[in-house]
């Protein structure tokens, strides 16, 4: 049987019947995404301050570095998005160079760790560790 309504001469489809337990079924589900999906915005909403609160950070500390001492040298500076690969000490690592230096390939002989600017500016205290959770009056 199919649903439909018809009032001053339209006919509006409403639709197939359902029971309302799978209705509810089904509601239930919709509800459980999408409060997956807002779960998961607000961790990368949180995620953005953080980085936020990183660079925001960095160019205070620039600023009062250079107010003390000056304009740095052009090669001082560290530019921003960086990476850092980090290994153990006795991991022989090979490197190849493009001719215009766009693209560089590491090997290394032994496990290796990636770290971007964000993980170092966290563990350099930009973030005054509120990636962790743990405050304090510092």
């Amino acid at each position: 049987a199919v649903v439909s309504t018809q009032s001053t001469g339209e006919i509006k489809w409403k639709g197939l019947p359902t029971n309302s337990h799978q209705e509810c079924a089904q509601l239930e589900v919709h509800k459980s995404e999408v409060q997956q999906r807002i779960k998961e915005k607000k961790k990368h909403a949180q995620e953005l301050m953080l980085q936020l609160i990183a660079y925001r950070t960095l160019i205070q500390r620039n600023r009062e570095l250079e107010e003390r001492t000056g304009p740095l040298p052009e090669n001082a500076a560290i530019k921003v998005p960086f990476i850092i690969l980090s290994t153990g000490p006795s991991t022989q690592i090979g490197l190849e160079v493009a001719d215009d230096k766009t693209e560089y390939e590491f090997t290394f002989n032994e496990l290796f760790e990636i770290h971007n600017e964000i993980a170092i500016l966290k563990k350099m205290g930009f973030c005054y560790n509120l990636d962790t959770g743990v405050y304090g009056s510092e």
